[in-house]
């Protein structure tokens, strides 16, 4: 589903019958919890968000569902620089250890 940045939680769980009953069954809470989020009687709990926005398929955002404090718990990532050198990736060596190199009564016999 595209994110429409029009939507919003409320708009979202009331434009079709059963969806307050569907997010409430998601999350393991009560239907009279999500009413409460909807209604706007409780803020819906940060913990809930990321839940919510991939349980509606990212048509309200995380901004919407939290919008005085969003920026707290999931900021913005951060532009990509161009004046900083690419990062080089490691591989490191493993070493393996074969159960008959470590002897028929195993590690540290």
């Amino acid at each position: 589903m595209a994110n429409n940045a029009n939507m919003d939680f409320k708009t979202w769980v009331k434009s079709k019958r059963g969806r307050s009953l569907a997010v409430a069954q998601a999350l393991g809470v009560t239907p009279p919890v999500v009413s409460d989020w909807v209604s706007g009687k409780k803020a819906i709990p940060a913990e809930r968000c990321q839940a919510i926005v991939a349980f509606i398929g990212g048509e309200v955002s995380l901004k919407e569902l939290r919008p005085d404090d969003w920026h707290k718990y999931w900021p913005d990532p951060p532009e990509p620089s161009t004046h900083l050198p690419s990062a080089q990736f490691v591989s490191w060596p493993v070493a393996s250890v074969s159960l008959a190199q470590q002897g028929a009564q195993g590690p540290g016999a």
